[in-house]
């Protein structure tokens, strides 16, 4: 995977993996974290505010249980008179209303208090048109299993002429001798639930009361009363709890506290619309912020790419034409810094290895035509003359055959010596120049002879031109005192995983030790050749390779040749 990773970055160039780089390290990243500051933004103010709202609404709870209580125990007026234990045999009216109107007179909530015993109803309060006894019949089976508890009922049939909302709470009653002696209802005001909940006018915030079945208990609109509280991902809970959800298609906060006894359910919905306007104008701010962050970072990249990419792509280029064989390419960059050193060290360059491969060009030329005259002049002009002289001679007296060789041994050496290409000159060849200069020397001189001893197939290998010829023209012409002494000359060549050449002859040999101190300077014996032999192998194969020198006055000399084995 890292491999192909590579292969494809390889595809673009140093400003285009910049920009993926950037992009998806600085650009991507914080396009990213904007989106989830904002995002645990929104959800802290959602979390905070639905807290605080069912903070509230446990507060409002606690307040309308409080007020609940207190009607509760002012049902039990009719217990401390003993108004109930005349029930029903001796009822007394005056006993009885007298309990109501304490009941109404000391809770301005209570409307109108109604006792309904025996069919018979007293009353003490506000006059209602609806018979009370149809209210307690709807309701008689709950209120008697209940016992004697209270119970909470909505009085939908009982609005007042404003259109406030009525609420009734029941108990039945039990003597001292009986129980459900009689029903006890109290009609009271919507002041029971306006009264908390007024305090709290947020704007935007809705609250409703639920009864156990989670239909609207109370609600600021009358129209809501009776029906079923629906929102999606509701769920009415034993406990105090705080979330979202959709209400009347509209995404809503919510908070929801329970109420025991009667089991009631205060709820609050704010759509999150209202809650997130107060900090419209911080979101504003955040993206006005972001707007300018991104503005600079492409700020950034567009002076990047006019000061450094930009430039780096020019002198690319220029360095692909100056590779195709341009050599007078420049490079003219309006930068500054390091990017216009670099162009002009390119120009510098350019303009040094011109002139470099203008020179060598020259320096090639003018070495051709020394190594020509060089070669041209390896060749004596006495000897070519002693050798010619000769063959004119042996063709006028002795009228031998051995002309057409000579004459073929000649030729032999001079197009030898007349070779400019020697790049792949092959052993052979250097042993056929000897043979040949052999041959012509034999001839004027008749006092040695040769013998060539090969190990190995020479025209394999290469070999430097005319390095083997000097130290067999010095056996000849000073070994042998120029035909004064008569000789043998042995070359024996072989390899060892380097070529090995011997040359040795019994002539009149030489002090070494003395030549190599340089205190021989006799002209008669070529220690120049020699010299030269031994720099020319250092030079063109290296220190490690050379000639080992062996001689002594009177019993010849022997020259070893240590060379790199070379094959064509």
């Amino acid at each position: 995977m890292g491999k192909k990773k590579e292969t494809i970055l390889k595809r673009y160039g140093i400003r285009s993996r910049f920009f993926i780089l950037f992009a998806v390290l600085v650009i991507i990243p914080f396009l990213a974290i904007a989106a989830l500051a904002s995002t645990v933004f929104r959800n802290n103010v959602v979390d905070n505010y639905g807290s605080n709202m069912a903070d509230t609404m446990v507060a409002v709870s606690k307040q309308v249980k409080t007020l609940m209580k207190k009607y509760e125990e002012a049902t039990m007026n009719l217990y401390y008179g003993g108004a109930v234990n005349v029930l029903p045999e001796k009822p007394e009216d005056d006993l009885i209303v007298g309990s109501l109107e304490s009941i109404c007179f000391s809770n301005s909530d209570v409307l109108s208090a109604y006792l309904v015993c025996n069919n018979q109803v007293y009353s003490s309060g506000l006059s209602n048109s609806v018979d009370i006894r149809e209210l307690v019949a709807q309701h008689e089976e709950e209120i008697v299993r209940s016992g004697g508890k209270p119970r909470w009922f909505r009085a939908d049939a009982l609005y007042g002429q404003s259109g406030n909302q009525r609420y009734l709470l029941m108990r039945s009653l039990n003597s001292e001798k009986a129980s459900n002696v009689g029903t006890l209802c109290l009609v009271l005001s919507e002041k029971l639930f306006s009264r908390p909940l007024s305090g709290l006018s947020t704007k935007g915030v809705e609250r409703y009361v639920l009864d156990s079945e989670g239909k609207i208990f109370y609600s600021m609109g009358r129209e809501d009363i009776g029906r079923e509280f629906s929102a999606e991902n509701f769920v009415l809970g034993e406990k105090t709890t705080y979330g979202s959800c959709r209400f009347e298609g509209e995404e809503v906060i919510f908070a929801s506290c329970t109420l025991d006894s009667p089991r009631l359910y205060f709820v609050s919905i704010c759509p999150v619309a209202d809650i997130l306007e107060p900090v419209a104008r911080l979101r504003v701010a955040a993206v006005f912020i972001c707007l300018i962050y991104l503005a600079f970072i492409f700020s950034i990249l567009f002076l990047l790419n006019h000061y450094i990419f930009h430039p780096i792509s020019v002198l690319s280029q220029k360095m692909d034409v100056f590779a195709q064989g341009d050599l007078n390419t420049k490079v003219e960059l309006h930068s500054m810094g390091e990017i216009q050193s670099l162009s002009q060290h390119f120009n510098q360059m350019t303009e040094k290895i011109n002139l470099l491969v203008m020179s060598n060009e020259k320096n090639l030329k003018e070495k051709n035509e020394l190594e020509m005259k060089a070669l041209t002049a390896q060749i004596k002009p006495h000897f070519i003359y002693n050798a010619l002289n000769t063959i004119k001679w042996m063709a006028v007296l002795n009228k031998q055959d051995n002309i057409q060789k000579m004459v073929e041994a000649l030729v032999g050496i001079l197009m030898n010596a007349a070779r400019i290409e020697d790049e792949d000159y092959s052993l052979k060849e250097e042993i056929t120049l000897i043979e040949n200069y052999a041959r012509i020397q034999k001839a004027r001189f008749m006092n040695f002879d040769m013998d060539i001893t090969l190990e190995l197939e020479p025209g394999q290998y290469k070999i430097r031109k005319f390095l083997l010829q000097p130290v067999v023209e010095n056996a000849i012409t000073h070994g042998f005192a120029r035909g004064k002494y008569r000789g043998q000359i042995r070359m024996h060549i072989w390899e060892d995983g380097r070529l090995r050449i011997k040359v040795e002859d019994n002539g009149v040999g030489f002090d070494v030790e003395s030549w190599r101190s340089g205190d021989e300077r006799q002209e008669s014996h070529t220690n120049i050749g020699l010299r030269n032999i031994e720099q020319m192998i250092h030079l063109e194969y290296g220190d490690e390779y050379g000639l080992e020198i062996i001689s002594e006055l009177g019993k010849g000399t022997t020259v070893e040749y240590l060379l790199p084995l070379i094959e064509r």
